[in-house]
């Protein structure tokens, strides 16, 4: 039995985060978003993407990341998973 894993990505940069009074907020939207999990990547100086600590949160098919200052980076998470005989 094989399982095929569908992951998809979400790109964002400094300028899709809007200022709000809790800092610096990246909001898009993904098909039943709180019953995913996610790996959130900066993009480093030298074009390579590391793993980032960033607040998070998810309800229905809304995602938000706030953070005290904008970065450039994806969002990775898991679409599907399919079982395969």
């Amino acid at each position: 039995m094989t399982n095929i894993i569908i992951m998809k990505t979400i790109s964002f940069t400094t300028k899709d985060f809007k200022q709000t009074e809790k800092g610096f907020v990246f909001t898009s939207t993904c098909e039943d978003a709180e019953n995913k999990k996610y790996a959130v990547e900066g993009l480093q100086p030298d074009g390579s993407y590391q793993e980032v600590q960033v607040v998070m949160t998810s309800k229905g098919d809304r995602i938000e990341i706030t953070e005290e200052q904008p970065f450039n980076g994806r969002i990775i998470y898991e679409e599907a998973n399919i079982k395969n005989k």
